[in-house]
């Protein structure tokens, strides 16, 4: 395990061990009496879930009067608050997957329930297709300092501010955002635009012309839709006996659901969460490979998914992939996402101008494709 250690939520929306803070975050930020702890070992978050009290971690708990700042190592402490959280001290392992990696300033900033005035950048999203964007516009000053924030949610729009409190204040206790400093307004077009070509073929091994030349789609056939959904659990979740299992449901039945154990003795939600997505996309792939052209639209209720391969993964160094949690799957998973990426935009005549990438849905919010996968992740766990 690398600097992101395992994260043991004691007391938040879903209790048990995360292995990145990103999910770990989603559990406990505005949750009343909130209690998480960030360790080195597994065994040592398992021990705190059982009740123990080890000293080796950095303790957080929640309070409605307290805002939070980020802790810089062991030992140090923060508290969350419904209403504000504050962008202190970074922690040592946010900068690999936190979307406070980036531009967050070393003071406090409070949140300002005017953003509206801020100088942005904005696109506006078609509300049945989350990655259409109109033209857009950026006014303001030039600071040198560019935050923008990509949004995967259809109702809030792309924008760049060049003020930290401002994007801050935009982002506060949003779902479906992602959000980076930069040090130029190209560089801040290019991440929510989206344009990660040249990372894309040095995780497929390639160059383009090559992958295009091998991977022509059969321009005879017609086109079918698919929507895939893919889930993964874990019963017993950050316990010693946790079993994991992955689930993948084809919406128009063009391949079979999948409803598999999770291999491997870190039987973790997350490390579900990503295998499966791999799965989804490795099964996706194949088809394409095979002649068959099917639109593909894979959706996921991980935030920590969704956010990695719409926004992030091309940001980062190999050092920092090599030292994220669960690199073992994070590093094959983009690759699996950058071909099936990259199989669509090589074959514009057959299927035109797709982007595709990774839609996020909420949980457990009654969406039938989703609470099969769901059932199929769980059946895979009781399998192990």
């Amino acid at each position: 395990m690398g600097k992101g250690g395992y994260y043991a939520v004691r007391n938040g929306r879903s209790k048990g061990v995360y292995g990145d803070w990103s999910n770990c975050e989603q559990q406990v930020k505005g949750h009343p009496g909130a209690q998480f702890k960030r360790f080195d070992t597994l065994a040592a978050a398992n021990a705190y879930m059982s009740g123990g009290s080890s000293g080796q971690g950095s303790s957080s708990s929640s309070s409605s009067s307290s805002r939070s700042s980020y802790g810089s190592g062991s030992g140090s402490s923060s508290s969350y608050s419904r209403s504000s959280y504050g962008g202190g001290s970074r922690s040592s392992y946010s900068n690999n997957y936190s979307s406070f990696s980036h531009g967050t300033p070393s003071s406090r900033s409070n949140f300002s329930s005017n953003y509206h005035s801020a100088p942005s950048y904005s696109t506006q999203k078609n509300s049945k297709n989350y990655s259409s964007r109109s033209s857009s516009s950026y006014s303001g000053s030039n600071s040198g300092n560019y935050y923008a924030v990509k949004s995967n949610n259809p109702s809030i729009p792309d924008k760049i501010f060049n003020n930290w409190s401002e994007c801050q204040s935009y982002t506060k206790g949003q779902r479906g955002l992602s959000f980076k400093k930069f040090d130029s307004i190209e560089s801040s077009k290019n991440f929510i635009s989206g344009n990660t070509d040249s990372a894309d073929y040095g995780f497929i091994g390639s160059d383009a012309s090559t992958f295009a030349s091998n991977h022509r789609a059969p321009r005879s056939k017609t086109v079918r839709k698919e929507q895939i959904y893919c889930d993964g659990s874990s019963l017993n979740n950050g316990r010693g006996n946790a079993a994991a299992g992955i689930g993948v449901h084809f919406r128009n039945g063009t391949s079979k659901d999948v409803a598999a154990p999770l291999d491997g003795d870190l039987q973790t939600n997350n490390r579900a969460e990503l295998q499966a997505a791999k799965t989804a996309l490795d099964t996706a792939y194949s088809s394409l490979k095979a002649g068959e052209n099917i639109d593909y639209t894979l959706h996921t209720d991980s935030e920590y998914v969704a956010k990695l391969l719409n926004d992030r993964y091309s940001s980062y160094t190999p050092e920092q992939l090599n030292l994220m949690p669960n690199s073992d799957i994070v590093k094959p998973l983009i690759k699996s996402f950058a071909q099936v990426k990259q199989y669509y935009k090589a074959n514009p005549e057959t299927f035109g101008s797709k982007k595709f990438e990774v839609d996020w849905v909420k949980g457990h919010n009654g969406q039938e494709g989703n609470e099969i996968a769901d059932e199929l992740a769980r059946k895979g766990a009781s399998m192990k």
